[in-house]
């Protein structure tokens, strides 16, 4: 199990590296890597493994705290106009990607392909799940943006400081997400105690995750030469 915990260090560190890297080259970057990120998000989550005893979980958890890093920052920088504009594109993007997937896996295989099964095992989707994660994804990225713009515009603490703000926004958001997301999902599929164990792992694996996000959106926001309207 050490081996899966030092393989989710490096998977956090160069999700974060990647976003700081992207803020460098401006808003067209950075929603190209969120796009990456949200498309991703729906092959990875296939991928089960162990950190603890009998407790699993998929790589997919960095991607989706570190969406709202994204969003945060374009909220931050470009407004709430172009954070929802992001989360319009990524969301559309993830449709395309699965329509093209169904595309792929159905041709008929040549009698000499051996990865079929695998290709459709990868991307075959289940219609509800499927939906239920577009529909989580968009709500709750919505939801970020623009509340987070209301927060920075306010005259109390949270339009005064970004950490807070930012770190309060994105964990009302991951919960909104991962309440919609289960409920919609696996509700009459697995039993009511599972989802919420289900809801409540994930949870707190993003929160943790959030000191994070806040650490890069702070600093991605501190060296950018876009005006702030508010302090740090």
């Amino acid at each position: 199990m050490w081996w899966n915990w030092l393989i989710s260090l490096v998977h956090v560190f160069l999700t974060l590296i990647a976003i700081r890297i992207a803020a460098r080259f401006g808003k067209t970057a950075l929603m190209t890597l969120g796009v990456v990120y949200a498309i991703s998000m729906n092959v990875f989550v296939l991928k089960l493994f162990e950190l603890f005893p009998n407790f699993y979980s998929d790589p997919t958890h960095p991607l989706s705290a570190f969406y709202m890093t994204v969003v945060s920052i374009l909220t931050e920088l470009y407004g709430e106009r172009e954070a929802r504009y992001f989360v319009k594109l990524s969301l559309g993007m993830q449709v395309l990607f699965s329509t093209l997937a169904i595309i792929t896996i159905a041709y008929k295989p040549a009698p000499v392909d051996f990865a079929h099964p695998h290709i459709v095992a990868l991307l075959s989707p289940n219609l509800r799940i499927v939906l239920s994660s577009w529909f989580a994804y968009y709500v709750s990225g919505v939801f970020k943006a623009s509340v987070q713009a209301r927060f920075k515009v306010s005259k109390g603490i949270l339009g005064k400081y970004l950490w807070l703000r930012d770190n309060l926004t994105s964990k009302v958001g991951q919960l909104v997400d991962n309440f919609t997301f289960f409920l919609l999902a696996f509700v009459g599929a697995e039993p009511f105690k599972i989802i919420l164990m289900r809801i409540g792992a994930c949870t707190l694996f993003e929160f943790l995750l959030d000191y994070l996000d806040t650490w890069v959106v702070v600093s991605v926001c501190r060296s950018s030469k876009l005006p702030s309207q508010s302090a740090i």
